[in-house]
């Protein structure tokens, strides 16, 4: 094997190495929740009667609901007929799931059956 070629090797495998020692990625910083999932946070809290710190996110995501009532009307209900932004919002508590619908603002907050 020539100099040359040894040489190459050597430095190819330096490089490798040097790469692999570089700084570690530093982790996505998860996005502050909304208002409106932070309401639906205290609206299961309330329901259950445990503090919010005792609920954690699954997670929550911007949605369009097809009506006022964030497509979850009551028998009877009338609902405004409007494309209705707001958030899907995932919990868990004492084990288990809960989801919620919200308006924009947290104002109008259901809970999924």
């Amino acid at each position: 094997m020539s100099k040359f070629s040894l040489l190459t090797i050597v430095v190819i495998a330096l490089a490798l190495v040097l790469a692999a020692c570089g700084p570690e990625p530093t982790p996505t910083p998860q996005p502050e929740p909304p208002e409106a999932v932070l309401a639906a946070e205290q609206q299961l809290s309330k329901e259950l009667g445990i503090p919010v710190q005792e609920i954690d996110y699954v997670s929550f995501s911007r949605e369009q609901w097809r009506d006022s009532c964030l497509g979850l009307a009551a028998p009877g209900e009338m609902c405004l007929q409007v494309i209705t932004p707001g958030w899907r919002v995932v919990l868990k508590a004492e084990g288990q799931q809960y989801v919620y619908r919200t308006d924009e603002s947290g104002e109008a907050i259901r809970r999924e059956e």
